[in-house]
């Protein structure tokens, strides 16, 4: 990212006051080479995939990916290609 970005990130989301600025952009994802999959909040919400599912983070194999390398086109549908480092436990089904 650009110091122009770091510096407005630092200045408008540092603390309770300056959350405005990231609760009010959206993310253009485009064919997801900008965006990680985990550590930006690029869904609606705002809110990073590894704070809102701590837990499948934590068994992800695929930490650091940008969108596009978490799946592919199959017949012009996105599908998901999440990989994990062990299976999942009976209580993380319902996350997954």
């Amino acid at each position: 990212e650009s110091i122009w970005w770091r510096n407005l990130g630092a200045v408008c989301g540092s603390n309770a006051e300056g959350r405005w600025f990231n609760e009010n952009i959206k993310w253009s994802i485009g064919c997801g080479s900008n965006a990680r999959f985990w550590e930006d909040g690029w869904l609606d919400d705002g809110i990073c995939m590894m704070d809102k599912y701590q837990r499948l983070f934590c068994i992800s194999g695929q930490r650091q990916q940008f969108i596009y390398q978490m799946g592919r086109l199959v017949g012009g549908i996105w599908e998901w290609n999440l990989l994990r480092r062990r299976n999942l436990m009976e209580s993380e089904l319902a996350l997954a």
